[in-house]
C-alpha cells in the first residue's frame, strides 16, 4: 500500500527518506487515479500534508503537482456524473 509506505518514509520532524518519498510520489503520478480511488484511499490527505509541511522543495513540488492533477480528475468526474444524471 503506497499510502502506508509514504507515511513510514516521511515524518514531520524532517527525518524522511527523500529518495523513497520521491519514488512513491512519482509512482502515484503514473497511476490512473479517479475520484473514487481518492475517496476510498484518502491518499490525497497524506500528499497534501507533504505539500504543506515538508521542508524539501523537490518533494513539495511533486506533491503539489499531484494534488493539482487530482483536483482536475475529481472535477471531471463530477462533471461527468452531472451530465449523466441530466441525460
Amino acid at each position: 500500500d503506497i499510502r502506508k509506505k509514504l507515511e513510514k518514509s516521511w515524518s514531520c520532524d524532517g527525518s524522511n527518506n527523500k529518495t523513497q518519498v520521491l519514488d512513491l510520489l512519482n509512482t502515484l503520478g503514473k497511476l490512473r487515479i479517479d475520484s473514487s480511488i481518492l475517496k476510498s484511499t484518502r491518499i490525497e490527505k497524506i500528499v497534501n500534508i507533504l505539500r504543506k509541511n515538508c521542508k524539501d522543495k523537490e518533494i513539495k513540488g511533486v506533491a503539489k503537482s499531484l494534488i493539482k492533477s487530482w483536483r482536475k480528475v475529481a472535477g471531471i468526474d463530477i462533471e461527468n456524473r452531472i451530465a449523466a444524471a441530466a441525460a
